[in-house]
């Protein structure tokens, strides 16, 4: 973990521990339990999570001033240690139960869609993408949303 990862940790989880809670939604609570029951890394996947959209969003916050050239440019940085690193964290990737058998699958996936991909027409590969990147895709409309209400309460 760099200092600077260190630094945006510590407030993320003073306001963590600091948020008053209500019960809550007993279902929703029951499926998360189960969710932390099943993967004993989960916390540790939260925290890292959420830092890391709230790093990609005020990115995003920043690129949109740019591009209005209210912000001045600045250089992307890119985490150097493994905590904020999304490449490190495989969020939302299976967890091999059988790496051989996975593997050898996942290489035989590759293939067959790089094969199915040129028999695609365009509108196939545009939902392909769409669907490939809906993550990224929700999250700058998120941060474009945010920035809108943001330059409405300041009267822009």
């Amino acid at each position: 973990m760099t200092e600077s990862e260190r630094d945006l940790l510590i407030p993320f989880l003073r306001q963590l521990i600091n948020t008053r809670t209500t019960p809550g939604d007993a279902a929703a609570r029951k499926l998360i339990q189960a969710a932390l029951k099943k993967q004993p890394n989960a916390h540790y996947l939260l925290v890292q999570r959420a830092l890391s959209l709230e790093c990609e969003l005020s990115q995003a916050k920043h690129r949109l001033l740019q591009w209005e050239g209210q912000a001045p440019v600045q250089a992307q940085s890119h985490p150097a240690a493994d905590f904020l690193n999304p490449h490190t964290a495989g969020w939302g990737e299976p967890v091999d139960r059988n790496p051989a058998v996975s593997s050898s699958k996942r290489l035989y996936d590759f293939f067959e869609q790089a094969h199915s991909s040129q028999d695609m027409d365009l509108e196939s590969r545009a939902v392909s993408f769409i669907g490939k990147h809906s993550g990224r895709i929700w999250l700058f409309i998120l941060a474009l949303a945010a920035a809108v209400v943001a330059f409405k309460q300041q009267g822009l």
